[in-house]
C-alpha cells in the first residue's frame, strides 16, 4: 500500500514526463523549466493560421509566409501564402499562393500537440538571469488556433531572440515547429486565389495590423504580402501608409499580365524599400504600397515592350490609381 502511494505520488510530481514525448522535444530550453498539464482536447474543426519570417541584416529582403490549415471531409486543405524578397537573380519581390492536401488524422495530432503546448507553464531558472546570448537579425512568428469564432489560442512574437528572451517566446516558437513538421514535407502546389482565400487572408491582415510590432522591414513584408491580395477590407486598414492601384495596358486598352514594376525615390537615386510585389492573380495590373510620401518614379515593363517611367507623388495615405500603356515593340 505504501509503495503505492509512492508510486502515485511521484506520478504527480512527475509533471515534466506527462506531455507526450514529441510534445517535450518541441518545447524546451536552457533558461527554463515546463509544468505540463494536461489539457481539454480541441475541436477536429479547429483552423491553424501560422506565419513566419526571418529578417537577417544581410539579406536585401527575406520572405514572410503565411500558412492556413482549414479540415475538410475529406483531408485538411493547406494554404500557403508567400512574399518573397529580393535576390541577387529576381530583384523584383513577388507574391504567389500554393495549395496542398493534408490528412485528417495528421491535423488533429498536430492539435492535440497544440493544446499541451498552450496548456504549458514555464518557469524561468533562477541561475539563468545572468546569461545573455543573441543572434543576427529578428523573427517573426505568430500562430493563432480557432474554432469558428472562439479562439483557442493566439500567440506571436517579434524581436532579435536571445537568452534573456528565451521564456517569452518559447511556446509560440514551439507551437510554429509542430505545425511547421506537419506542412513542410507537404506536395504544395500553385493555387490559385479564390474570393474565399483573399477573404481570410484580408480578415487576418486587418485583424493583426495594431498587433504588429513597429519594425520597419516587418510592417514592409506584412504590406508587401496583403497589397496584392487583399480586398477593400484589408486596404482600409492598411496604416499610414499610400496603396496604389496599377493598371497596365496595351494599345488595345487590354491588361499586360506579365508587367512589372520598380519605384525609384527621386533625388535619392536610390531604389524604395517601401514597394511591394506586384502581383497580378488575373486582374488587370497589380497592387502595392509605398512606405513613404515624397517624388517616385514607377519604372514599368513587359517582355516585348518598351520601358515607361511614370512619375508619382505622394503626400499623404489617400490610396491612388494609375495607367501605365505599354505598347509593343
Amino acid at each position: 500500500m505504501a509503495r503505492r502511494m509512492l508510486l502515485a505520488l511521484a506520478l504527480l510530481g512527475s509533471g515534466q514526463d506527462s506531455a507526450p514525448r514529441q510534445v517535450q522535444e518541441f518545447l524546451r530550453g536552457g533558461t527554463f523549466t515546463v509544468e505540463w498539464r494536461e489539457p481539454e482536447p480541441w475541436p477536429a474543426d479547429v483552423e491553424i493560421e501560422l506565419e513566419r519570417s526571418t529578417l537577417s541584416r544581410t539579406a536585401v529582403f527575406p520572405n514572410l509566409e503565411w500558412i492556413r490549415l482549414r479540415p475538410l471531409d475529406d483531408g485538411v486543405e493547406v494554404t500557403r501564402v508567400q512574399y518573397r524578397g529580393e535576390t541577387e537573380s529576381s530583384p523584383i519581390p513577388t507574391v504567389t499562393v500554393e495549395q496542398a492536401l493534408g490528412i485528417r488524422g495528421t491535423h488533429e495530432k498536430i492539435l492535440s500537440d497544440l493544446a499541451w503546448i498552450a496548456a504549458a507553464r514555464l518557469v524561468r531558472r533562477p541561475d539563468m538571469h545572468a546569461r545573455w546570448s543573441t543572434v543576427d537579425g529578428e523573427i517573426w512568428v505568430s500562430v493563432r488556433a480557432a474554432s469558428g469564432e472562439e479562439t483557442l489560442y493566439e500567440s506571436r512574437w517579434a524581436g532579435s531572440p536571445s537568452s534573456s528572451n528565451e521564456i517569452e517566446r518559447a511556446k509560440v516558437e514551439a507551437a510554429a515547429r509542430r505545425v511547421g513538421s506537419g506542412v513542410d514535407a507537404l506536395d504544395f502546389r500553385a493555387g490559385d486565389l479564390t474570393p474565399e482565400v483573399r477573404t481570410w487572408a484580408s480578415r487576418k491582415f486587418a485583424r493583426d495590423v495594431a498587433s504588429v510590432p513597429d519594425f520597419r522591414s516587418l510592417r514592409a513584408l506584412t504590406l508587401g504580402l496583403i497589397a496584392p491580395l487583399g480586398d477593400a477590407r484589408a486596404w482600409a486598414a492598411i496604416p499610414d501608409r499610400a496603396p496604389v492601384r496599377l493598371r497596365v495596358l496595351d494599345e488595345g486598352d487590354r491588361p499586360v499580365a506579365d508587367a512589372r514594376v520598380e519605384a525609384i525615390r527621386r533625388r535619392l537615386l536610390l531604389r524604395s524599400r517601401g514597394i511591394s510585389a506586384v502581383a497580378r492573380f488575373g486582374e488587370p495590373g497589380g497592387r502595392f504600397v509605398l512606405l513613404e510620401p515624397g517624388g517616385y518614379t514607377l519604372r514599368v515593363d513587359a517582355p516585348g515592350r518598351p520601358e515607361r517611367r511614370v512619375p508619382l507623388r505622394i503626400e499623404d495615405a489617400s490610396p491612388r490609381e494609375v495607367t501605365v500603356r505599354l505598347p509593343a515593340e
